[in-house]
């Protein structure tokens, strides 16, 4: 048996994210990953008293006019990372999705280690370069 932390646990998912993203696999896989470790860190980030990436997004006044309540802009917001990631939506037996969710759910769960103070690893720290260079070459 092994003993492992929940910042550990999101750290392992977060740099498995990241290296399906590195060698350009699969998107899905990468939300799936990318948006757990997004949630670990996220509490995390609570429970240090400092605000989430979802936290900060939940306050953005682009956000709050585009939902009725709370949690149907927590669900907007989250996109489809709850397809993704879990069967209580059985009625949704497909949906869109976009790739591109993938860079989004890195940089959320990227944002939310940096708040927590942790280091980029060596492959973190490519991938941050990578998407950075992506987002700057769409400018």
């Amino acid at each position: 048996m092994v003993q492992l932390s929940k910042f550990e646990c999101a750290v392992r998912q977060l740099e498995t994210a990241g290296e399906i993203y590195l060698r350009g696999g699969d998107p899905v896989s990468i939300v799936t990953l990318a948006a757990a470790a997004e949630e670990i860190l996220g509490a995390l980030v609570k429970a240090s008293g400092k605000k989430s990436m979802l936290d900060q997004l939940l306050a953005d006044d682009f956000f709050k006019d585009q939902a009725e309540s709370h949690k149907d802009l927590v669900r907007l917001i989250n996109g489809n990372k709850n397809a993704l990631k879990h069967g209580n939506y059985v009625e949704e037996s497909e949906f869109e999705f976009e790739p591109e969710e993938a860079v989004a759910w890195l940089i959320r769960a990227l944002a939310n280690l940096s708040c927590l103070d942790g280091v980029l690893s060596p492959t973190l720290l490519e991938v941050y370069i990578a998407i950075k260079t992506k987002l700057n070459a769409q400018q």
